[in-house]
């Protein structure tokens, strides 16, 4: 329905009712129509209100934001465990730099990824402890 249309049928004018719901002049009535307000919403609702149906459109679109948010942080998470995985190393059901491993048995990082190099299998690289070799 038009908007004039619907003035007659409150028997007002466009700008009569722009001025009863606090605005200045008739455009800000046509400027709602043309931010999708239907003609009903944008003549019987006052000038600091907002109809049902917009408010809860924009409590969905904040709602999908909040999730969408939440998912990229969750995927952010997963990837930075992903890539700690890959270098942690798994002591004890505890998960550890390769630093920290290191120190545990008393070697350097380098030491142990020399050992790796090696062909020694990851898991006895970190967990073997530092061993001399006595000549006799």
């Amino acid at each position: 329905m038009r908007l004039t249309d619907l003035a007659k049928k409150y028997g007002t004018t466009v700008g009569a009712q722009a001025t009863k719901l606090g605005f200045r002049n008739k455009a800000s009535i046509y400027v709602r129509v043309s931010l999708g307000w239907t003609a009903e919403e944008a003549f019987s609702t006052k000038i600091n209100e907002k109809p049902p149906r917009i408010l809860a459109q924009r409590v969905a679109l904040l709602l999908r934001k909040e999730y969408l948010l939440q998912k990229l942080k969750d995927s952010r998470k997963r990837r930075k465990e992903i890539r700690r995985r890959k270098t942690a190393i798994l002591i004890d059901g505890e998960y550890l730099s390769p630093d920290d491993a290191a120190k545990r048995v008393g070697i350097t990082r380098q030491a142990a990824y020399q050992r790796i190099k090696r062909g020694w299998p990851r898991h006895l690289a970190f967990t073997t402890p530092k061993t001399y070799l006595v000549r006799p």
